[in-house]
This record gives C-alpha cells, sequence and structure tokens, in this order.
C-alpha cells in the first residue's frame, strides 16, 4: 500500500522534486525515504562500492523536508516513478497532500545508512576548495578513461579519485566534492564537518552529504 503524505507547502514538494531530478542524472534510479515525526528525510546514493574489492566510498545526499503530520515508514521508490508524481502537483499551492509510489521488489538499497546522532563537529571548509576538488576530479577521470575502456577499469579509476582524502587532519573523500556540487548543495560560502566513527557528514543549509570511506571498513 503507498503511503499518503502532506508536505509543509509546495516549496517542499519542489525542493523534493529538485534534489531527486540532480540525483537522477547521476544514473541513480531509487531514493530511500524515512518518514518520522513530523520529518521526512530523503536519501539517494551518489557513489558506492560493487563488489568485494571495490574500494569506492560510500556517498549519500540526503535533504529533510517539513510534514504535516505525524508518519513512520522507511521505504525504497524508483526515482521516476516519484518525479512522475511530483510534476502533477508542485504549481498547487499550500499544504500539499502527496502519494508516494509504490515500492519495487527488485530495487534494492545496497548500502548501509549513516547513525543518525552521535555526531561530532570537527571543522568547516570553503565551498571554492569543493568546488575546485569536484572539477578537478571530473578532469582527471575525463582523462584516465578511454572512451572504449571497460566497466571493471571506469569503476577502479572513479574509485580512486573520488576515495582520495581531501583532508590531512579527517575523513574526506573527495567524492564528498562531487556529491555537494552536483546536487547543488553549495552556496553558502562553506561547510560544516561533523564526524562519527567510519561516518563523514557535510552539512550546508541545502541538504547534507554523508560519507563512509573503505579504508575505515
Amino acid at each position: 500500500m503507498p503511503h499518503s503524505l502532506t508536505f509543509a507547502g509546495t516549496p517542499e514538494l519542489r525542493d523534493l522534486d529538485t534534489f531527486v531530478s540532480r540525483a537522477a542524472v547521476l544514473a541513480n534510479d531509487a531514493v530511500r525515504l524515512v518518514a518520522d515525526g513530523r520529518v521526512l528525510a530523503a536519501f539517494v546514493l551518489i557513489l558506492g562500492p560493487r563488489g568485494f574489492n571495490d574500494e569506492t566510498p560510500t556517498v549519500l545526499g540526503m535533504r529533510a523536508f517539513e510534514l504535516v503530520g505525524d508518519a513512520q515508514f522507511d521505504i525504497v521508490v524508483p526515482i521516476a516513478s516519484l518525479r512522475d508524481r511530483l510534476a502533477a502537483v508542485v504549481e498547487s499551492e499550500g499544504p500539499a497532500a502527496f502519494e508516494l509510489p509504490h515500492e519495487v521488489p527488485s530495487l534494492q538499497w545496497q548500502v548501509g545508512m549513516p547513525p543518525r546522532d552521535g555526531w561530532s563537529a570537527a571543522q568547516s571548509v570553503a565551498d571554492s576548495d569543493l568546488i575546485r576538488a569536484s572539477a578537478e576530479g571530473v578532469a582527471e577521470i575525463k582523462k584516465l578513461i578511454p572512451s572504449d575502456a571497460e566497466e571493471y577499469f571506469v569503476r577502479r579509476v572513479r574509485s580512486a579519485v573520488w576515495g582520495a582524502n581531501l583532508s590531512t587532519e579527517i575523513a574526506l573523500p573527495a567524492g564528498v566534492a562531487f556529491a555537494a556540487t552536483t546536487l547543488g548543495f553549495l552556496g553558502d560560502g562553506e561547510a560544516q564537518i561533523s564526524l562519527r566513527g567510519p561516518w563523514t557528514r557535510l552539512i550546508t543549509t541545502r541538504g547534507n552529504i554523508v560519507a563512509k570511506s573503505y579504508s575505515f571498513d
């Protein structure tokens, strides 16, 4: 049975639509929706390991949305279906009722989820540094991967580039910069970083990026 929600307003629905649309550009086909009380957290997988020897960091994008009324569920739905349903309601006014698409049994969430609490503030990082790291990573991948490269080689190069640590003090994989830039989360001038065990969280007013480096597994 699909879940019905009421968002606090149409801007919330538009933000969700923008978020999942940007994630879909990265060949992402699923979004995990976790409702707890009056908050809906939407997670998309930007990067993740495939197979036992893949050292690609797990990198997730997350946005939180205010709901009217309480809800409690944790589901994975197709991004394409969610975007289709959002397209029909984003122009409405006031509190917006919305029915989520059905879950698809074949669509599985393949990576672990970050903890909700216990985070410790670490430091800040400038938007300009993240944007530069993302651009340099994309350029490096284009330079190293020939047009006829096999998939295992593509994965290996991307793993090396996006798994490289941007900090000498904390775990901050370059994939965090790529995710924050691609999802449009930057724009405050700088982002805050929090840590919890093997997880790193980049916090901005537009959303969070959470990452777990392979080296910390």
